[in-house]
């Protein structure tokens, strides 16, 4: 098995190394500044493990309950708020004509 030294699940002989490197003789007393009643004594209850594409598949999910609402239209433009344009003036803003070095 290789070992990583910054993951979580490190052999405790790379834990006391790093732990002599830093003056400390255990663990528990990096969190001695942490008070005791909000210190978690528990296992974690974590959901299983899965997989990137059942990850995706989860959060896709999630995300389409969501309502979207482009609110955002409104603020574009220093307050025009978001209305119709006919369809007339696309054609006449690609006429020559109408173009000035003024105009985009």
């Amino acid at each position: 098995m290789k070992e990583y030294p910054y993951l979580p699940n490190t052999p405790d002989k790379i834990k006391r190394i790093m732990l002599e490197e830093i003056g400390v003789d255990s663990i528990d007393k990096l969190y001695s500044d942490i008070p005791a009643d909000i210190l978690l004594r528990r296992d974690l209850n974590l959901p299983k493990s899965m997989s990137e594409s059942e990850v995706y598949r989860e959060t896709y999910n999630t995300l389409r309950k969501n309502k979207v609402f482009d609110y955002s239209k409104i603020f574009v433009g220093a307050g025009v708020c978001p209305h119709l344009i006919p369809s007339t003036v696309t054609v006449l803003l690609s006429r020559g004509e109408f173009l000035t070095a003024y105009t985009p």
